[in-house]
């Protein structure tokens, strides 16, 4: 696992770059990327580093859509879901959501598929990592695009959630956005 957990951040720090992120696209590293998701579920380093890679790859915005097509909402719902306990993988997680939630069709799909209360339970069971708070936080706002989300978000407890974290993590610049 630990090649593949390397691996991921090689394809996170390369995908940095515009024009290498549409040739990992195209390249078929999407479907690489998410395959070992699927293949180390177990493992936390794999995920957390997957969901980096996925942060990455989804700034291009066809890799947004190949991200959906080849199942990488539920590969990294499931990821939080599964490491839960794990601040590394919520963090990483709520990024990979909010890149994705780019794509109008996205932020749907992710409503329907649980990720409004995963994220937000994220944010409830990390509520002292900063780092989740703000990357909840800016989850929230993607998904908040999808006028449907809006209700969920609210039915959920969202707006008491993300109260919380500008209260709690005032003096984070990063949470306060």
């Amino acid at each position: 696992a630990g090649v593949q957990e390397a691996g991921c951040g090689a394809v996170r720090a390369v995908a940095a770059h515009a024009e290498n992120r549409a040739k990992i696209g195209d390249e078929g590293g999407i479907g690489v990327v998410l395959g070992t998701m699927r293949k180390h579920a177990e493992h936390a380093g794999v995920q957390e580093f997957g969901c980096r890679a996925v942060v990455g790859l989804a700034s291009h915005v066809e890799n947004q859509v190949k991200i959906s097509d080849d199942g990488g909402i539920e590969v990294v719902l499931e990821a939080m879901r599964k490491h839960a306990e794990h601040a590394g993988v919520q963090e990483a997680g709520c990024g990979a959501v909010r890149a994705v939630a780019a794509h109008a069709e996205n932020r749907a799909k992710i409503g329907d598929e649980g990720g409004i209360g995963v994220v937000l339970g994220t944010m409830r069971k990390h509520a002292e990592h900063a780092g989740v708070q703000e990357f909840g936080c800016r989850a929230v706002v993607g998904l908040a695009s999808h006028v449907e989300n809006q209700v969920k978000i609210s039915d959920d407890g969202g707006i008491e959630v993300v109260l919380e974290a500008m209260r709690k993590h005032a003096e984070h610049a990063g949470v306060q956005e």
